[in-house]
C-alpha cells in the first residue's frame, strides 16, 4: 500500500467517526430535551388519517399554529421564535414574536417554521400502534419538551386534563 492509499483510508476512517461523533451529539442533546426540557401543553385540532406507508397515526394540527389573517401572516418571518406564556403548562396567550434574550417571566421559547398560513413546529405527526387510534381520538393536548433554545420535541398526546395518553416518551 502506498502512502497515498493510507492517507485516503485515514481520511475515510475520520469522516466516518467525524460523521458519527455529529449524529451522536445530536441524539444525545433530544434524549436531554426529552428529559429535562420545558413542558408545554398545546391545545390541538386533531385530523386522524392513515397512510399506506407509515401506519396509523394522527396529524396534529395546534390552535397556536393556525394564522388567523393574511396580514398577520405577512408580518411573521419565514422562521422565528414564538414567545408563548404559560399558566400550568398550558400555552394560553397569543402568540409573539420574540429573541431568545427578550422572553418575559413565564414565557417560553417555541421555536415555528411558516408555511403558508400555518406555522410549524416540528411535532406534527403522533405515529401509534395499529388498531389503537381510538384510544386517541380524545385527546386535547400534545405534550412537548422544549430545550432552552425553543427546538420542541412530542413526547405524548393528553386529554382534557392533561392526563397523558397511551404510550409516551420518557
Amino acid at each position: 500500500m502506498n502512502r497515498i492509499d493510507l492517507v485516503l483510508r485515514l481520511l475515510m476512517v475520520a469522516l466516518g467517526l467525524s460523521i458519527l461523533f455529529l449524529v451522536n451529539q445530536s441524539i444525545l442533546k433530544k434524549e436531554d430535551t426529552i428529559r429535562n426540557g420545558a413542558v408545554i401543553l398545546l391545545p390541538l385540532a386533531p385530523v386522524d388519517p392513515r397512510s399506506l406507508m407509515q401506519g396509523d397515526y394522527m396529524r396534529l394540527n395546534y390552535k397556536l399554529s393556525i394564522v388567523r389573517s393574511v396580514e398577520e401572516s405577512a408580518g411573521l418571518v419565514q422562521d422565528g421564535i414564538l414567545a408563548v406564556s404559560m399558566e400550568k403548562q398550558i400555552a394560553v396567550s397569543d402568540r409573539r414574536i420574540q429573541s431568545l434574550s427578550e422572553l418575559r417571566k413565564g414565557e417560553l421559547p417555541l421555536r415555528f417554521r411558516q408555511r403558508g398560513r400555518v406555522l410549524k413546529f416540528g411535532a406534527e405527526s403522533f405515529f401509534f400502534q395499529e388498531g389503537t387510534g381510538e384510544d386517541y381520538a380524545k385527546a386535547r393536548f400534545g405534550k412537548l419538551r422544549v430545550d432552552s433554545d425553543g427546538n420542541p420535541i412530542l413526547v405524548a398526546l393528553c386529554d382534557a386534563s392533561g392526563k397523558e395518553m397511551g404510550f409516551a416518551l420518557k
